[in-house]
């Protein structure tokens, strides 16, 4: 059951990557800039995850584990985000 379940999230997976092609194609020749696209779906994302949340179970998360979830990734935004801004 599992494996039809996994082939199911993969289908549908491929089939909005599909979809969303030529709707990219279409609002971006008409109707958006590609920096109010990239914004559009950077809040469509957090509004979508957002609302996932109040489905799913709560997890604890270790302090030591969110200490690093903050810490870790900030050397590599200012490392590899310069190398675009030059």
């Amino acid at each position: 059951m599992s494996a039809l379940i996994g082939h199911i999230a993969a289908f549908l997976s491929n089939l909005f990557f599909g979809l969303s092609i030529p709707v990219t194609k279409e609002l971006l020749s008409s109707w958006l800039d590609p920096i109010g696209y990239t914004l559009l779906r950077a809040l469509s994302a957090a509004v979508i995850f957002w609302t996932a949340s109040f489905f799913l179970p709560r997890e604890k998360v270790a302090g030591r584990d969110l200490a690093r979830l903050y810490r870790e990734p900030v050397p590599l935004c200012l490392e590899y985000g310069g190398d675009f801004a030059r």
